[in-house]
């Protein structure tokens, strides 16, 4: 009689290895499944969208700004980064670039990337950008470039910070107008848009100005550039260096 119980308690214990072996199995399945599911579904960290479009409004409820990006991703924290052909549209402005990051809470977008502002006759370039559209506030923080009427151009090393709503844009640090008759440099630069059209009319320089015309030089405390005539105006007890022909 001992045997058969001998054997019995084997098999049973056999049985509760094969059950608990089946189980662990089963449950690492299951798990990896469920990890996989996790994985293909996307998690709250990491949801990518396609096509992604964003619009605000003004206090009007009119709408002011749009935001598109043909990918977006989700990063902790709310923060959208947004990939591949981002424009900003500000009425008849828009602000391209090929990365952002869009934060819903601060309604800030800021990009380490080059972007490219295009405006009625006018182009501008700059290196890394930071903006509220809300508010019609564009920052390009280096290396800038705008193109006026194809011909004329103005540089600076940045920032070069645009208000929408003001109609103005101010340029900061060795900041250069290049045309066909010369070149003007200054501290910095204010450029004024017209209300309607949104095209440059004027720009005033200030702070150690120097006007260079062919072998001409002048200097003074500040100038105005007229964009239609390309001619400049100065102010502040201007200095004027005639060259001379040798004799």
């Amino acid at each position: 009689m001992k045997k058969p119980l001998v054997w019995m308690g084997v098999a049973a214990g056999v049985c509760v290895a094969l059950f608990l072996f089946w189980a662990s199995r089963r449950s690492a399945a299951e798990h990896e499944s469920e990890r996989r599911a996790r994985t293909e579904a996307g998690s709250p960290e990491d949801q990518k969208v396609q096509k992604f479009h964003l619009t605000g409004f003004d206090e009007n409820g009119k709408e002011f700004w749009v935001l598109e990006g043909e990918t977006a991703r989700i990063e902790p924290g709310e923060v959208i980064e947004l990939d591949r052909n981002v424009m900003l549209k500000l009425k008849d402005t828009v602000i391209r670039s090929d990365h952002v990051r869009w934060s819903p809470a601060r309604q800030t977008l800021e990009t380490d990337t080059w972007v490219s502002v295009d405006q009625p006759s006018t182009t501008i370039r700059g290196e890394g950008a930071i903006a509220r559209p809300k508010e019609g506030f564009v920052q390009l923080n280096r290396n800038v470039e705008m193109v006026l009427n194809g011909s004329t151009r103005v540089t600076c090393k940045g920032p070069l910070k645009i208000f929408y709503r003001l109609n103005r844009a101010l340029f900061y640090k060795d900041v250069k107008i290049t045309d066909a008759k010369g070149e003007l440099t200054a501290a910095r630069m204010e450029v004024l848009f017209d209300r309607e059209t949104k095209k440059v009319t004027q720009v005033i320089a200030r702070g150690n100005v120097v006007t260079r015309r062919g072998e001409d030089t002048t200097r003074s405390e500040s100038a105005t550039y007229n964009v239609a005539t390309a001619s400049v105006k100065l102010e502040g007890r201007p200095q004027i260096l005639l060259h001379q022909e040798k004799t």
